[in-house]
């Protein structure tokens, strides 16, 4: 989208806002956007909430952001909160506060270091997720597909306080799919695909591999065959 001749929109009070094509889109205060947003750069630090679809070439949330359609973007960085009422599609997303989404989630890349509650499917050629809390999504397809819990010393100093509010480090998920699949923490029906690697904390009812398949001492697999 060419930017030229289009104004941005600010928003640093409390307002409402049409929607429609600008430059960049920056909310530090309370917005309300009635309908869909076409710009170049999204950033929400404050509280918004768009009646409509984002599409753009960024977006930054490190605020509380609500969107009551569908994003589609280039690069999407989650610091804060984010509502998805319908799908996500960008070519990488990464998360580092909590992002919902009530439909699927397709990208190049994922990145989790925060929690995330997927509806739909996460497909993307690489996926790299750390739990540091409950995390869920119905389906995982992709290439590389890496899930385990974060030991850093920033995880340690929380654990109790997320184990108090029944917060645990877990991915719940029905189907894992791809080519090499290291999960650790997880609690799957299928996982399917030709290097798999099921690491501790897991719980899977069936694995199906290809070429290869470990297993730690301290996961629980029920079933599992050679395809």
């Amino acid at each position: 989208m060419s930017s030229e001749n289009l104004n941005d929109l600010i928003g640093s009070g409390v307002g409402d806002s049409a929607g429609g094509k600008y430059r960049n889109v920056i909310i530090s205060g309370v917005m309300g956007v009635k309908g869909d947003v076409e710009c170049t750069d999204f950033k929400c630090s404050g509280v918004s909430k768009v009646d409509g679809s984002i599409k753009a070439e960024s977006i930054l949330v490190s605020g509380v952001n609500n969107v009551n359609g569908d994003i589609k973007c280039k690069e999407l960085s989650v610091e804060g909160s984010l509502n998805v009422a319908h799908g996500v599609n960008a070519e990488k997303v990464q998360i580092y506060g909590v992002l919902k989404v009530n439909d699927d989630v397709n990208s190049e890349i994922f990145v989790s270091r925060g929690g995330f509650t997927i509806n739909g499917l996460l497909n993307a050629e690489n996926i790299d997720i750390r739990l540091f809390v409950k995390c869920k999504v119905r389906e995982i397809g992709g290439q590389s597909i890496n899930v385990c819990k974060d030991n850093t010393n920033n995880i340690k100093f929380f654990e109790k306080i997320l184990e108090t509010f029944s917060m645990p480090q877990k991915l719940i998920v029905d189907t894992v799919e791809g080519d090499d699949i290291y999960i650790e923490y997880t609690n799957a029906k299928i996982v399917r695909g030709k290097n798999v690697k099921i690491g501790p904390g897991s719980n899977v009812d069936i694995v199906e591999y290809k070429d290869k398949f470990e297993k730690d001492d301290n996961a629980n697999v029920k079933e599992f065959k050679k395809i």
